[in-house]
């Protein structure tokens, strides 16, 4: 049976690729038949009609089904640009890759010889064989800078441990740097942080239940097993947590802001809850690590988190309701 070419009528010869009559490609019949179902279901899906086959690039959509896809697009739209907190993490990473830059600065020569040596700390028992820190300032150091961080386990303890790392040697470093300007910032964490556990307010106990949850699941993560000997991420996570809290601004509380809002209006005091807990959900977590209970924080932090998560959403649809 002779085939046609779909564009102007001329007849094929077997196994052309272009027309000779107008030089168009010719579509082959599996291509056909693969468009032809393809909008079969595509019109199964969305109640509307799709003609994939007649012209290649263009596909005409019935109403029922573009009113479908073009309300899909639009919500998806819409959705996309309340994801604040994507577009802060991302400035968050260029943050980090500049103040990396920065090190490099005369001013910063000595934070920057401090990480080098931190570094050279963590390589130690991989580059020297037999490596045990055997004495009371070597335990002391190793304890400060997480060393054993992320030497055991698969992928995840990996990358957890380097976190941990970095959270351990970002604060050592800071306290030696800038001591005063440190513990100022924490004692100011600590006065937010007493405001914000308000229990009064019914609407600050999800996003502070939240925060717990969260820093409880980061600080497993971060150091595999929980024990006393990784209990300086959790010391770190607490004083950065406060020094956050302290600050007017800051990664932190504008990722936060993506999530703690409506109509381009931030819930400050959601944020500050949220924080908060964070802050408690770290001092906790050193606790919990004194109880040999190695993955206590993640059951403990999974609970927090989904009874936070519901309350969150319970009351703040319950103050919409009673708004309108």
């Amino acid at each position: 049976m002779p085939n046609f070419c779909k564009h102007c009528g001329a007849a094929l010869n077997s196994g052309a690729k272009f027309c000779k009559g107008c030089g168009k490609p010719v579509e082959t019949q599996a291509v056909q038949q693969t468009a032809k179902q393809a909008s079969e279901l595509i019109s199964q899906l969305t109640g509307g009609t799709i003609n994939a086959s007649s012209m290649r690039g263009k596909i005409i959509i019935g109403s029922t089904g573009s009113s479908v896809i073009m309300g899909a697009l639009g919500g998806a739209t819409s959705a996309l640009k309340q994801i604040n907190p994507l577009k802060t993490l991302g400035s968050g990473i260029l943050g980090l890759v500049k103040n990396f830059f920065s090190a490099f600065k005369p001013r910063n020569v000595i934070r920057l010889i401090l990480a080098l040596l931190i570094a050279l700390f963590w390589l130690a028992p991989t580059m020297i064989p037999g490596y045990q820190a055997n004495s009371l300032v070597e335990q002391l150091l190793s304890w400060l800078t997480f060393q054993q961080g992320g030497m055991q386990g698969g992928t995840a303890n990996l990358i957890g441990g380097l976190f941990g790392k970095g959270f351990a040697a970002a604060t050592l470093i800071s306290v030696i740097t800038a001591p005063i300007k440190t513990f100022k910032s924490v004692g100011g964490g600590f006065n937010k942080l007493f405001k914000s556990l308000n229990f009064k307010q019914p609407s600050t106990i999800g996003p502070l239940l939240l925060g717990v949850g969260i820093a409880l699941i980061g600080y497993n993560f971060m150091v595999g097993e929980a024990s006393l000997s990784a209990a300086m991420v959790g010391v770190a996570a607490f004083m950065t947590s406060l020094r956050a809290l302290d600050g007017r601004a800051g990664f932190m509380k504008n990722l936060l802001g993506g999530f703690f809002a409506k109509n381009k209006k931030v819930n400050k005091q959601a944020i500050n809850s949220c924080m908060a807990g964070m802050a408690t959900g770290s001092a906790l977590a050193v606790v919990l690590s004194a109880m040999s209970w190695a993955y206590g924080p993640y059951v403990i932090g999974a609970i927090l988190f989904v009874v936070g998560l519901v309350l969150a959403i319970a009351l703040r649809g319950k103050k919409e309701v009673a708004a309108a």
